[in-house]
């Protein structure tokens, strides 16, 4: 009995970490609606071509760079305080104003 029930308890477990995941690598709708901005996360802004633009002109090179992984989950506001970023104020607040634009 008490090897089903520990079985049961790691199947449930396993089941409710699974949405939890798949949920933190994909953009949701909701990110999608949203307007983008450098208060975005740049994992979302890579997804959608337009702002994908926006984003290899302010920061060439970020797609083979070896920080992309950690950077997916940083706005591009927190990833302007690294020094690799290669974004000053005056590009960070261009940038924002080109992403807000984007449609």
């Amino acid at each position: 009995m008490k090897l089903i029930a520990a079985g049961l308890s790691g199947l449930i477990l396993a089941l409710a970490a699974a949405p939890v995941a798949f949920a933190a690598d994909a953009p949701t709708a909701a990110m999608a609606a949203a307007t983008p901005s450098v208060d975005s996360k740049i994992g979302a802004l890579l997804a959608v071509p337009a702002t994908k633009a926006i984003v290899d002109k302010y920061m060439p090179g970020l797609e083979t760079s070896p920080y992309l992984d950690m950077a997916k989950g940083m706005s591009v506001r927190d990833a302007s305080k690294y020094p690799q970023a290669g974004l000053d104020d005056a590009k960070l607040a261009a940038m924002d104003t080109e992403l807000k634009a984007a449609k």
